[in-house]
């Protein structure tokens, strides 16, 4: 059993050859960055802390959608939006790493294993803006309502189209067993608890 499943949490799917999971309660951990990490529902967690992969938690789900967006304006994208809403996605929009990343219990041949998946599939991004442009797409497309201020930067970008660049997001083909993800439900413990049902 990993650290997380000892929270209610769902699985959303994989990012790289880490599972992401959204918790369903908040919990609290040993502190910044410690092993046993703390998250709630606004967070997103890849891997599941000890017993798994260490944990990395992803906050301010919103930097890392307007980081996606961010990277594929073009200077007449830019103009066509308006200043104002330029400079307020750009506020929101490449943050400091550690506001957002905080690396829980993560060794150097952690870094080292997610560095070398990324190759090829990052172009010329650092892996922390990879990881915030890839998962800010998956949100932005696939998850809204966890970013507060969703309706905000859609219709910011509104007369923009807007394109899945990164598809960095993948689920487990139908019929795979269904091992991530558990849930209290009336008084009993379920696994299995999916966000998003494979394609048949």
């Amino acid at each position: 059993m990993s650290y997380i499943d000892s929270f209610d949490h769902e699985f959303v799917g994989f990012f790289a050859y880490l599972p992401i999971y959204h918790p369903l309660q908040a919990f609290e951990g040993d502190g910044r960055g410690a092993e046993d990490f703390g998250g709630n529902p606004e967070n997103l967690i890849l891997g599941g802390g000890s017993g798994e992969h260490p944990g990395l938690v992803l906050h301010r789900l919103e930097s890392m959608v307007a980081t996606f967006l961010s990277d594929q304006l073009s200077q007449e994208d830019e103009i066509e939006i308006g200043e104002d809403a330029m400079e307020w996605l750009d506020e929101l929009a490449w943050p400091d790493y550690q506001e957002v990343l905080e690396f829980c219990g993560w060794q150097a041949e952690d870094m080292y294993r997610l560095v070398e998946y990324s190759e090829g599939k990052r172009f010329d991004l650092s892996v922390e803006n990879w990881i915030l442009c890839g998962l800010g797409e998956f949100v932005f497309f696939s998850m809204p309502e966890v970013n507060p201020v969703h309706d905000q930067l859609s219709q910011a970008v509104a007369s923009i189209e807007i394109v899945n660049k990164w598809n960095a997001v993948h689920l487990p083909p139908p019929g795979y067993p269904r091992i991530y993800g558990r849930k209290v439900v009336d008084g009993k413990l379920v696994h299995g608890i999916y966000r998003f049902e494979p394609d048949p």
